[in-house]
């Protein structure tokens, strides 16, 4: 929706893939890793640098802008052990619950070309801030009764450090609880305006 020659809002719903392993990362003797889809549910306003002084149908065929907004997404990561697929949370890795369900807030920018009167296609780079620290299942320690756990597969997925026994790691660093978690996305867009009027916006 457009509010004035800068500034406009939108809604937008979108799916995104997260994945992770210590095998990339600085930290590959940790040995985790995790994925899950994230739907989420996001509303922002966007603000464009050029600033539209004509009819909406003669905006300039190239707009950069920014963006910034909020949103509130469900996660649910999971990892693979021995060829079977589990879901972290329901096993308390970190001896810790935690919802599901958080949110975001967002800004980033992206740069807008005009295809037709009706039509633009985007180019966006977003960065989501969360306001949970187990978006891949890691924030805290190793489980300081670990080595007690009767369940192998949870005692598997919290610690799969290789010559490394449970008491070993129990009260261990495991993640960072000092920030939350967050991402960048990029994309591409196609809007539609479905309708252009005389009006000035």
């Amino acid at each position: 929706y457009r509010y004035n020659e800068h500034i406009s809002f939108r809604s937008d719903l979108n799916l995104t893939r997260l994945t992770g392993d210590d095998a990339f990362s600085e930290n590959p003797k940790r040995n985790l890793s995790f994925k899950t889809n994230v739907y989420e549910l996001n509303l922002g306003g966007v603000y464009d640098l050029f600033k539209l002084n004509k009819m909406y149908r003669r905006r300039n065929k190239i707009t950069p802008y920014g963006v910034a907004g909020f949103g509130i997404f469900y996660f649910d990561p999971k990892a693979d052990l021995d060829g079977t697929t589990y879901k972290l949370r329901d096993y308390q890795t970190e001896g810790q619950t935690y919802s599901s369900i958080s949110f975001n807030t967002n800004f980033g920018g992206g740069l807008r070309l005009k295809v037709t009167p009706q039509i633009d296609i985007s180019i966006e780079a977003l960065y989501r801030k969360t306001f949970t620290d187990y978006l891949d299942d890691v924030s805290t320690i190793y489980p300081t009764d670990i080595a007690s756990w009767d369940d192998p597969t949870r005692q598997n997925l919290s610690s799969k450090q290789e010559n490394r026994s449970y008491e070993a790691n129990a009260g261990g660093k495991r993640g960072n609880p000092g920030s939350k978690d967050g991402y960048i996305t990029f994309g591409f867009r196609l809007d539609y305006t479905l309708k252009v009027t005389q009006q000035r916006y």
